[in-house]
């Protein structure tokens, strides 16, 4: 008889978090697990991915009910979710003195989910993982956590609360890992971790599937960024790097492949700066791997990551990489031997940028190097196969 396992996601609107459940759902073995997925918004960029095998649920919360607060509270009132509203409202405001709280407190007032499951797992973390341990009905419960917990304490006093009620806490780099165990040492032998799924085939094949970029003719150096553009990912660091490279007469197009509320304000800045034709963004793309197999250089000048999906397809495709020194760099880049690690600033990124226009040799080796040791790894699954057979055998 098949376990039934509930996966639990904010949304699929995007992002690596998005991408690596979908992959996960992918690999899963549907001869052995049913699986069903609750989603607190329907719909998004990779909803369409979905395995058939997996059952969504039905919606069961109101629409636009973890939108940024302002989006929430005229979406509640249109719908006439007047109590809804309150507690949104309720939320927002306690948001500001207390995260975790907030999270926790909004988590008891969701319905609670009806049926039993071998075992659930929460994808996103706080309220998503308040929600599990407070609303749903499972043998045992896992929680991934996708970042650097020192990078990110703003819900310690309620994490703390909850990681102790669930079985186990799945994070994606060996530093996210060392991190929770530093951080909650008392729950350091619930931390288990599992790599992002990456398949090399499918990413190749979805490269060669797709359209790439529609500038053919241009001659010059394509960098390409893919992530929501915002300040958490550098995009203002990205922009000023760009202005650097074009001020000193280097030939590029800078493409942002990501969607967030703060794009406008990105536009305008890329506009004042006289960059229309140098910042591209394109938007997120259900299918990003032609620009990403087309680019010359990729970036990712973020200030703050855990593991950044987008750098292993990079890798995958045998990209010449630059990134910034966020804290889980080194698990993804070895400098200098499959991509420059460089400092958090528009002048240190505009440098790596240079040195690998000004040295094709280099970025030959690099690509090389990534050539030979990218591999499928597919295989993580079986880590997780092997936290639900474990704790149900001790249930």
């Amino acid at each position: 008889m098949r376990k039934r396992l509930l996966f639990i996601c904010s949304s699929l609107d995007g992002g690596g978090v998005s991408k690596s459940l979908v992959s996960l759902l992918s690999c899963l073995d549907y001869s052995r697990y049913e699986a069903d997925l609750l989603l607190f918004a329907h719909g998004g960029l990779f909803y369409s991915l979905l395995p058939k095998e997996v059952h969504v649920l039905p919606q069961h919360l109101p629409l636009n009910l973890f939108s940024p607060a302002p989006l929430a509270l005229k979406s509640l009132l249109h719908q006439k979710e007047f109590a809804w509203a309150a507690r949104r409202l309720f939320h927002a405001v306690l948001s500001l003195c207390d995260r975790g709280a907030a999270a926790a407190w909004i988590a008891k007032q969701l319905p609670t989910l009806p049926g039993i499951y071998d075992a659930a797992i929460d994808f996103n973390g706080q309220h998503v993982l308040y929600f599990m341990i407070e609303k749903v009905s499972a043998k045992n419960k896992f929680s991934f956590f996708h970042s650097d917990y020192k990078k990110w304490p703003h819900y310690y006093r309620a994490d703390k609360y909850y990681f102790a009620q669930a079985d186990a806490v799945i994070t994606v780099s060996e530093l996210c890992l060392r991190s929770l165990q530093e951080v909650f040492p008392e729950h350091r032998k619930k931390f288990h971790m599992m790599h992002n799924i990456v398949s090399p085939g499918s990413i190749r094949q979805l490269a060669r599937n797709g359209h790439g970029f529609a500038d053919a003719a241009f001659k010059g150096t394509r960098i390409l960024t893919i992530g929501h553009p915002c300040s958490r990912k550098g995009t203002d660091l990205a922009i000023e790097a760009c202005a650097k490279l074009v001020s000193e007469g280097y030939d590029i197009r800078w493409h942002i492949l990501g969607d967030s509320t703060e794009v406008i304000k990105y536009r305008r800045i890329v506009e004042a700066r006289g960059l229309i034709d140098r910042f591209i963004f394109h938007g997120a793309l259900l299918n990003p791997y032609p620009y990403l197999s087309q680019t010359d250089i990729y970036c990712h000048p973020a200030r703050f990551e855990g593991k950044p999906l987008a750098v292993d397809e990079a890798k995958v495709l045998a990209r010449a990489i630059v990134v910034t020194n966020f804290s889980t760099a080194p698990d993804q880049i070895s400098h200098e031997r499959n991509g420059l690690i460089v400092d958090l600033s528009a002048e240190a990124i505009c440098s790596g940028i240079k040195r690998l226009i000004d040295n094709p040799a280099l970025r030959e080796t690099f690509s090389r190097n990534l050539q030979e040791e990218c591999t499928g790894n597919e295989a993580e699954v079986l880590k997780l196969y092997e936290l639900i057979e474990r704790d149900s055998e001790c249930a």
